[in-house]
């Protein structure tokens, strides 16, 4: 015993407290040891108090719906017994104040009712007493101590539990209240770095509830209220700001942007949202306001509105905008008598040469300083528009005499490539095509009107025209072409087209240098059709790629003929610069020569100076590979391009072909005859053959001879012919001894 009451002397001072309070000492400890095996014995009657108890406060308190289960109120019941025999066996144990106070902060963790506890501490007593009273064990003169002694340990147990309950709330409510307290510093902190500003007012009272912490310093004295900040408001918009104020106090949600100037002189756009609070009586009591800049997306959707309606990369007006003002220009001029209004479709000459040759990024630049040339040449109530590629459009709205006026522009946008764009070291020579369509009397409608300025334009390029106004019949000649555009796939497949040959052959009497493939489509109803008839419908319709590999094949199966035959005749085809710059274009060439099981010394390819000029590694790469697979490369039209000998020593050619405008003229020019003595010259110099094209006249013949040509094709020699007939002319010339 003297043990059991040291151990009560080491408690915590409140606990000691609580010990003396309730006089828990030694002759309490005396009768609770004497007694404690009788006071445990009957747990039976103890587990049926406990259960009752349990079974009638369970649907009660909604903290112990968790024991309606059988197994967890089992549960709960032996942990209620076992609790009754530690408390009259370790009372005195300074570890059994820390399991009370642990049971009772599971109690409010649990959030277990404290009157539960209280309930269930009755139920112990009632046990207690009844032993107390009942038991012959007892004598009658410890029964009154016993009581007693039991009573205060039951409300010291109880006091203990419920002391560990109200001490887990009190903490658990300190805990929240700082963080309560942080979070609304943080909350305090982060309104007061939004951006917005952010205030709410009371109307009733007419003053300002809250507002952004970081805002109060910026407000003037006197700031105005209920909107803050409506002094940076531009005067003019004041008003507007007010009338939507007025809406959100008959209970409407509003918002409105203004442009302020802030105190140090910036302009801004700011907008403001007013949230009205309505009572339960439907008046508005309150209301919260954000106010923001919405400076930066007001510029976005500036940018966007910009991008929308202008070419990005010239800067000038789009197709969207263009059309939008063709219409508007149309609709003012039908209400306008004796008003007309010009529209203009325009292609650029040869820029397909220098996207193609200098590159796209090249081809950039040449189309901005183009751009900048026609708005220099335009009214300012005139539109030029880029609508893609190198096609312009321009809209001459509101003019009296529209074949005059559009006469007069188009002479000026030709005007406009007079002088050369300069790029580098590049003079870049450029003209455009032009069609040109008068409202009304070309069409009341704006997508006839462009149709038929569209075919107009085209018919300007096709024959060389500065401009073309609309004029009855092109519309059938371009429906006739656009025809020809949709045959050619059937014309394909059904072998419409065939190839002849002409022969190529070398001055100094060795023979035949070589035959060049030419096409040509044999029209069921059009008859027999050159390249410049359909060519351009194939390209503009995608199909030339696979006209290209037909003319391959074709032309390597006759050259395969022509070997067994015992002719070795190597075939040339011209190559497209859209062809040779396709990434599938070498292999094409080898899959073909596999196909065929031809040897490349049997194919030649013509490409134009043009399509050499860009320098570039890839290009290079290009050549070199044909070269290793035995395929020799010729220039083909050269003198009509932009380049030079010097430019192309750098690539494994073996052929230059003279262009025939200069062979045609060499009788009756001698600048024609200087160029093409001087060609032959440096093309040897720099270990070139040269080939002299359209050579008509036995004079240009001889002359080519003397100047030291090396091959020469033409009508003089041979026109072109099927590959049969090509035998036969061989034969006749090695006859003759020509071959």
């Amino acid at each position: 015993m003297n043990k059991r009451l040291h151990s009560v002397n080491d408690l915590e001072p409140s606990q000691a407290v609580l010990n003396s309070f309730l006089e828990v000492n030694s002759g309490l400890a005396f009768y609770i040891e004497r007694y404690a095996d009788i006071l445990t014995n009957n747990k039976t009657e103890l587990e049926y108090s406990i259960r009752s108890f349990l079974k009638s406060v369970i649907p009660i308190y909604d903290s112990l719906k968790h024991y309606a289960d059988e197994d967890r109120a089992e549960s709960l019941l032996r942990a209620q017994v076992q609790h009754l025999d530690n408390m009259l066996r370790q009372f005195g144990q300074a570890n059994y104040f820390t399991q009370l106070k642990h049971i009772g902060q599971t109690h409010y963790q649990l959030r277990i009712d404290p009157a539960w506890v209280i309930g269930a501490y009755r139920v112990y007593q009632k046990h207690f007493l009844n032993i107390i009273y009942h038991s012959n064990q007892i004598t009658d003169q410890d029964r009154p101590l016993l009581c007693d002694a039991v009573n205060r340990l039951l409300f010291r147990d109880m006091a203990i539990i419920l002391e560990g309950y109200w001490q887990t709330g009190e903490n658990t409510h300190q805990q929240q209240q700082q963080k309560l307290t942080e979070l609304q510093s943080q909350l305090c902190n982060l309104l007061s770095n939004l951006p917005q500003t952010i205030w709410s007012y009371d109307v009733v009272d007419q003053k300002y509830i809250y507002l952004s912490p970081s805002k109060n310093d910026s407000l003037h004295a006197g700031e105005e209220i209920p909107i803050p900040f409506l002094s940076w408001t531009d005067k003019n918009e004041h008003q507007n700001v007010l009338n939507c104020w007025q809406q959100s106090l008959k209970g409407e949600t509003t918002s409105i942007e203004s442009a302020t100037e802030t105190p140090d002189g910036q302009r801004r756009w700011y907008k403001r949202t007013f949230y009205p609070f309505v009572d339960k009586h439907g008046q508005v009591i309150r209301i919260d306001g954000v106010m923001e800049d919405v400076t930066e997306s007001r510029q976005t959707h500036n940018r966007l509105l910009f991008m929308a309606s202008t070419d990005t990369l010239t800067g000038l007006a789009n197709r969207n905008l263009w059309y939008d003002r063709a219409k508007q220009a149309l609709a003012i001029a039908a209400r306008e008598q004796g008003r007309e209004v010009a529209l203009m479709l325009l292609d650029l000459n040869h820029f397909k040469y220098i996207n193609d040759t200098l590159g796209h990024q090249v081809g950039d630049v040449v189309l901005r300083m183009v751009a900048q040339r026609f708005k220099e040449v335009l009214r300012t109530s005139d539109t030029v528009a880029r609508f893609g590629g190198d096609e312009f459009a321009i809209l001459l709205p509101s003019i009296d005499d529209g074949v005059t006026i559009a006469t007069r522009v188009a002479e000026k946008i030709q005007d406009c490539f007079q002088q050369p764009l300069q790029y580098g070291s590049h003079e870049l020579f450029l003209g455009a095509a032009i069609g040109i369509t008068l409202y009304p009397q070309d069409g009341q409608d704006l997508s006839v009107l462009m149709r038929r300025a569209d075919i107009a334009m085209y018919t300007s390029k096709r024959k060389r025209l500065p401009f073309q106004f609309h004029k009855p019949g092109l519309e059938e000649e371009y429906d006739r072409k656009l025809r020809l555009s949709s045959q050619i796939k059937n014309a394909i497949q059904e072998n419409e087209f065939q190839l002849l040959y002409q022969p190529r052959v070398r001055l100094d009497g060795q023979g035949i240098a070589g035959v060049e493939a030419l096409i040509r489509w044999q029209h069921p109803q059009l008859g027999i059709l050159h390249p410049s008839q359909f060519i351009p419908q194939a390209e503009q319709s995608g199909l030339m790629a696979e006209l290209s590999e037909w003319i391959l094949t074709t032309a390597l199966a006759q050259a395969n003929n022509w070997q067994t035959q015992g002719l070795h005749m190597p075939v040339s085809i011209n190559v497209s610069a859209r062809s040779f710059q396709s990434v599938n274009f070498v292999d094409s060439i080898k899959q073909a020569l596999g196909n065929h099981h031809t040897n490349g010394h049997q194919l030649e390819l013509e490409i134009t100076e043009n399509t050499l000029m860009n320098h570039s590694d890839r290009c290079l790469s290009i050549l070199k590979q044909l070269v290793e697979m035995g395929v020799s490369i010729s220039i083909d039209d050269f003198g009509t391009g932009f380049s030079s000998l010097s430019h192309l020593k750098q690539f494994p050619l073996e052929l230059l072909k003279i262009d025939n405008s200069f062979i045609n003229n060499m009788q009756h020019c001698t600048r024609d005859t200087a160029v093409v003595s001087s060609v032959i010259e440096l093309g040897h110099k720099l270990g070139f053959q040269v080939a002299a094209e359209g050579v008509e006249q036995l004079d240009t013949f001889n002359s080519l001879k003397q100047m030291g040509c090396d091959q020469a094709q033409g009508y003089h020699i041979g026109r072109p012919m099927a590959g049969n007939e090509l035998v036969q002319w061989a034969t006749q010339q090695r006859a003759v001894g020509n071959a």
